[in-house]
């Protein structure tokens, strides 16, 4: 019974946000990453900020969720420049000329072994010149999904604490995935 308890315990305590009339947490939808709209507590914040200012910081924030995603998906679709790619398939033609000019030199002379060979060693110095070329090139540095939404989310809200100074704090928990919003001038009639 014990052991029952004590899970269930955990279970509330990871789904079931804190709200308190000095503390609110906000639980990220994981499968859209956005903040549900329906989160606003008159009973705590109807005296410091508005439900449509409260609303438009919750869309303002799943936004910067949802533009940190689609920034990684512009970077994950990187490609080689085209002309590195027409050179690649120039190599390996020039590979299979190689070896069908290798098999008919056997049988047709020496001036074919001569031909072969140049293909090959062509095929050779592309493939050289593309290696050194993808080994010397700078490549951006890429923040990862959860750099982004952090930096993007910790600047609109110490914006959004700069214009409720003293009244109320926002903060995102980017490991748990909450918006902890900590209330400074308490309602005196929910006390």
């Amino acid at each position: 019974m014990a052991s029952r308890k004590g899970s269930i315990k955990k279970e509330s305590n990871s789904n079931i946000p804190i709200c308190t009339p000095t503390n609110i947490q906000i639980k990220a939808n994981l499968q859209n990453f956005t903040f549900p709209k329906n989160s606003y507590k008159e009973d705590y914040l109807s005296h410091i900020i508005s439900k449509s200012e409260y609303d438009n910081i919750i869309q303002s924030i799943s936004r910067i969720i949802s533009s940190a995603w689609m920034k990684k998906r512009d970077n994950d679709k990187l490609t080689l420049p085209p002309l590195l790619t027409t050179l690649a398939v120039i190599a390996v033609l020039c590979a299979l000329i190689y070896l069908i000019v290798i098999y008919y030199s056997i049988q047709y002379g020496t001036i074919l072994l001569v031909v072969s060979m140049i293909c090959i060693l062509l095929s050779i110095v592309i493939t050289f010149t593309i290696a050194i070329y993808n080994f010397s090139r700078r490549l951006g540095t890429f923040k990862t999904t959860q750099d982004i939404i952090r930096e993007d989310i910790n600047d609109e809200l110490s914006r959004q604490n700069n214009i409720y100074a003293n009244k109320i704090i926002f903060h995102f928990n980017n490991e748990e995935s909450y918006l902890d919003i900590k209330i400074l001038q308490v309602n005196p009639d929910k006390k």
